[in-house]
């Protein structure tokens, strides 16, 4: 039987630097898993060979989702890693356009993996394709002028998983803006039940990727209650050790029942207030490793779409065969509550 493991934004950093001239990385860890960040990845002999294997695109999916039709979801473009020959090996991360020059993504998905730590990946090696929903040269590959990641960024837990992508031009192939909610619309759109759509070039419930983009169709789900599916398997490994603790200490049953109550309590939850769980409830639909940076919209009754989240992090399984077949949700980012981080600044 496969491990399942909660991985970050389809990875875990072992260290984290904020800032454009970030020079110290600061120690992060979940679940104690270390693994590359998607830019490191991008353009790596070990994703190279990963992507030769790659022999049925079209019976691909974003977690049982299919194929955008072309044109569909202009807004969506995607992060390459320079010098690499464009498909899927140079393809890291999602993001979607937000003003002609304005590119909107996910934190993680712009950190670089050195030795001695994670850091603010260079500008210069990135590539913005916009304008196609094929990874090839039919795009538009923009350069990268400025990477903003937000100051609250926390990799260990991946809260406030936010960041903005200021492109040198405009692009020269046909795009749409996609628009975010203000925090207060954001409240509206964020019940359970509400339609969302999640579009990206990620891996597939069969471990493959597609050079097409892909499209899933989901719904946003109760936070508490995907806490409380993240918390159980936690709770279990934590009760071993707990019970070890209470009987080599002689505590009494009611006191430890007491005790055991008040961990509880005061246990992080995964799913913070800046954070959306979407998926279906009978499972498995939704992001998976290579949709991060994402868009999540929803429809809205004029026929028009609003970003709701980014693509942060979900379950993977442990032999890196793809996510987690029997996962139901995803986590992303709350595009609304950053809506005043973002205008302060793109300027508009």
């Amino acid at each position: 039987m496969l491990k399942t493991i909660f991985i970050g934004a389809f990875v875990t950093f072992a260290s984290f630097a904020s800032g454009a001239s970030a020079e110290q990385a600061l120690p992060s860890t979940l679940d104690g898993i270390e693994l590359q960040s998607p830019f490191s990845m991008a353009g790596s002999e070990e994703k190279r060979l990963y992507a030769e294997k790659e022999i049925d695109v079209e019976r691909s999916r974003v977690l049982n989702g299919k194929i955008a039709k072309d044109g569909a979801w202009p807004w969506q473009v995607a992060l390459m890693r320079k010098g690499s020959k464009p498909g899927y090996a140079s393809q890291f991360c999602g993001g979607s356009m937000l003003q002609d020059k304005w590119v909107l993504t996910a934190a993680h998905c712009v950190i670089e993996t050195r030795k001695d730590g994670n850091y603010i990946a260079d500008k210069n090696k990135i590539l913005v394709m916009v304008g196609s929903n094929t990874i090839s040269s039919q795009g538009d590959f923009v350069p990268v002028a400025e990477i903003i990641t937000h100051p609250n960024y926390n990799p260990n837990g991946f809260d406030s998983d936010i960041a903005l992508i200021r492109l040198t031009r405009k692009p020269n192939k046909p795009f749409k803006r996609i628009t975010i909610p203000t925090a207060e619309y954001a409240d509206i759109l964020d019940r359970p039940g509400i339609q969302t759509i999640v579009t990206g070039w990620g891996r597939t419930e069969t471990g493959k990727s597609s050079m097409r983009l892909l499209e899933g169709k989901i719904q946003m789900l109760s936070r508490d209650v995907c806490n409380q599916v993240m918390m159980k398997p936690r709770q279990k490994r934590a009760a071993i050790n707990f019970l070890k603790a209470v009987n080599v200490l002689g505590v009494s049953g009611k006191t430890a029942n007491q005790l055991w109550q008040q961990m509880l309590k005061q246990a992080k939850q995964p799913f913070t207030e800046n954070m959306i769980c979407s998926g279906t409830p009978v499972g498995p639909r939704g992001a998976c490793d290579g949709d991060s940076g994402g868009p999540l919209v929803v429809p809205l009754k004029d026929g028009n779409y609003i970003q709701a989240g980014i693509v942060s992090w979900g379950m993977f399984q442990s032999d890196g065969k793809g996510c987690d077949r029997k996962a139901k949700f995803s986590a992303y980012t709350r595009a609304g509550t950053f809506a005043d981080w973002v205008v302060s600044k793109i300027g508009h």
